[in-house]
């Protein structure tokens, strides 16, 4: 499996061909690149299954590299310095990551997950994605991973999440339901950012601009646009009043 390494430091490039050479006997370095033009020359002339690419870089940002193909038929591995929201933007894209130094379990991990993504499509609207959460404005969009493929999700189209076991089900201002395997928790830490998410019980997250009425009660209902209700702790009950009262 041919891939592409594209970073603007030789000690990163060399860094990580050693450790491509070392644990991932599957790949095969067919190129390096320095900038985002040369790489483009590159995936044109090897067609590689596999590019890892950093993001910054001079001129042209490693997020912009999707952009010079019509088609994006390779899966790209963004290696990154970059904060901890960075990693959410790229959990909740579906994009494979490397933190900066990358060490060999993270590698494999990483090469493991890209294999098997290859074999679904969507690859261009996973990395559109992506360069979404990553704007001014925060998380915008979720790529939720099913078994029979991914399904994207603007964040202001979530009515409400449901803790169901192991997994969470999302309900859409649509009527869709979306059965996730990743528990609530999970999604909680990464919507924190967006500003519109409160976890109302230990088995909801609701989106604060689909309330439609609240009663309270040792704890409280909350009422929603489209018909469903969900029960409010008496731990929330303060802040969740504090913020419908704000509003």
């Amino acid at each position: 499996m041919n891939v592409i390494i594209v970073d603007d430091e030789e000690r990163s490039r060399n860094a990580l061909s050693i450790l491509i050479s070392s644990h991932c006997p599957l790949l095969k370095i067919v190129a390096t690149a320095a900038n985002v033009p040369d790489a483009v020359k590159a995936i044109n002339k090897f067609k590689p299954e596999i590019v890892f690419s950093d993001i910054e870089m001079p001129n042209y940002s490693g997020l912009e590299l999707p952009d010079f193909f019509e088609k994006t038929d390779f899966e790209i591995i963004f290696t990154t310095a970059y904060s901890e929201y960075a990693v959410k933007a790229f959990e909740l894209s579906a994009v494979g990551y490397l933190m900066k130094p990358v060490n060999p379990l993270q590698l494999t991990n990483a090469v493991e997950r890209a294999i098997k993504m290859r074999g679904q499509s969507q690859t261009h609207e996973r990395l559109q994605t992506l360069k979404s959460n990553f704007g001014d404005k925060g998380i915008t969009k979720l790529a939720l991973s099913q078994s029979e493929g991914i399904t994207f999700v603007n964040t202001s189209d979530i009515v409400y999440l449901k803790a169901d076991g192991y997994c969470t089900k999302f309900y859409l201002n649509s009527g869709k339901e979306i059965l996730v395997t990743k528990n609530l928790k999970e999604f909680e830490t990464n919507l924190n950012n967006v500003g519109t998410f409160f976890r109302t019980h230990r088995s909801f997250i609701i989106n604060l601009n689909y309330i439609s009425g609240y009663q309270k009660s040792e704890g409280g209902i909350i009422a929603l646009t489209n018909g469903h209700s969900v029960d409010l702790s008496r731990e929330r009950k303060v802040e969740f009043e504090k913020i419908i009262a704000s509003n």
